[in-house]
């Protein structure tokens, strides 16, 4: 690209601005996509995990780095398949038994979480589940949480996932919502709890630095949402800002017009 970009503002002293974006432009803009396969999980053993806080509290799958304060706020990634087995024991597994698509790696989070990109994207979306603490938790209750609908089943709870945008300068730029579990419905038959990976869309979130994760349910208690705070996170997608690229053909533009205008008559 350098080359081709050279021989354009070499060219008999003159320098196309069209020319400069139009080659900018048939350069392919580079998406991202974490897939948490990329970090040799699944090479080690069946059931590893990854968690962060011996690992220097984040790790980055295709480009985009997830956040972790040190004891296990945020994200972690996993690819252990018990979808049987209740308990805080089981936080790193997810309820569909395997990362999206059957594939081995996934991501787990926890509590307030947090994913950086490298730089302004809008991010397509990603597939989300529950994991099977959080699943098994809600299906029958636990010595903190309650059973999802109570003894008659028809309690109207819920558990919901909230994904809000942040962009460059720390801004919101909006929040979207997944119910993970939803007990509200009056026909108690349409009462669920996730246990497949469904894709949510986040387009309607705009260009973004950051995802921010936090979360909403029915049960709470004194120090907050019994529910464990929990999902399982995979192929998250984004596309690049357009904007970011017009600004560097205008850099290049301006340096080959200085260029130019120096060179010896």
């Amino acid at each position: 690209m350098l080359n081709k970009l050279t021989l354009l503002c070499d060219f008999r002293g003159h320098t196309s601005a069209w020319m400069l974006v139009a080659l900018l432009f048939s350069t392919p803009a580079i998406s991202l996509t974490a897939t948490f396969d990329d970090l040799g999980l699944a090479t080690v053993a069946p059931g590893e995990f990854l968690d962060p806080p011996t690992s220097g509290g984040s790790f980055t799958s295709g480009g985009i780095t997830f956040l972790n304060d040190g004891s296990f706020s945020g994200f972690s990634a996993s690819t252990t398949v018990d979808t049987t087995t209740p308990g805080f024991g089981n936080q790193y597994s997810n309820i569909t038994g395997s990362g999206f698509a059957g594939t081995a790696g996934f991501g787990i989070a926890f509590s307030n979480s947090t994913l950086v990109l490298p730089t302004p994207q809008t991010v397509v979306g990603a597939q989300f589940t529950n994991t099977t603490y959080a699943a098994l938790s809600m299906l029958t209750g636990d010595a903190f949480a309650k059973q999802f609908g109570g003894a008659s089943g028809s309690d109207p709870d819920f558990f919901r996932l909230l994904v809000e945008g942040i962009d460059d300068l720390g801004a919101s730029t909006g929040v979207v919502e997944l119910m993970l579990a939803d007990y509200r419905f009056v026909d108690d038959s349409l009462d669920f709890i996730l246990e497949e990976w469904v894709f949510l869309d986040l387009t309607g979130l705009g260009i973004v630095s950051e995802l921010r994760f936090d979360f909403e349910s029915s049960d709470v208690g004194l120090f907050g949402i019994n529910t464990p705070t929990y999902f399982a996170i995979d192929n998250l997608v984004t596309i690049p800002e357009p904007g970011h690229a017009l600004l560097i053909g205008l850099g290049l533009m301006a340096l080959a017009t200085h260029r130019r205008e120096t060179q010896p008559r």
